[in-house]
């Protein structure tokens, strides 16, 4: 996992019910996108072909972040979100060597941990599916969100 800065995004639509926005995601060295949750990039990080995208959506009343695992060819192979927070997301903390991803939220104690699996699996827990896109349900999953 090394940080990156191969994409740039562009908001296209609110989608009322819900709150969230979606945004084009661009690589940087192609004319094609890919259409993410979100209104900005957070972080980027490279892990071989692959580039997990941080994006996350600030409304008056909370932060929503998305984990978006992308392919050289610009497929989502996967897509996990945290719980809306009334915070920021701070005292982010990577780890190169075993590709996971620790982090906290602004005025809580709560930490967070997300890992990258190169196998992926399936699951069909309640935690893994309703933190992912619909698209994605009965995807395998390659990035584990976890509360610690």
């Amino acid at each position: 996992m090394i940080e990156s800065n191969k994409y740039t995004c562009q908001p296209i639509r609110s989608d009322s019910l819900n709150g969230t926005f979606n945004m084009n995601a661009f690589n940087k060295s192609k004319s094609s996108g890919i259409e993410l949750k979100g209104i900005k990039i957070f972080k980027e990080l490279s892990i071989g072909d692959l580039t997990l995208i941080i994006t996350y959506y600030d409304s008056l009343d909370a932060v929503t972040y998305w984990f978006n695992l992308i392919s050289g060819d610009l497929t989502l192979i996967d897509s996990i979100s945290t719980p809306a927070y009334f915070g920021f997301m701070e005292d982010v903390e990577i780890n190169f060597n075993n590709n996971s991803i620790k982090f906290g939220f602004f005025d809580t104690n709560d930490r967070w941990t997300l890992k990258l699996s190169n196998k992926g699996r399936y699951s069909f827990k309640p935690s893994d599916i309703f933190r992912r896109p619909s698209n994605m349900i009965f995807s395998k999953r390659y990035l584990c969100l976890a509360k610690k």
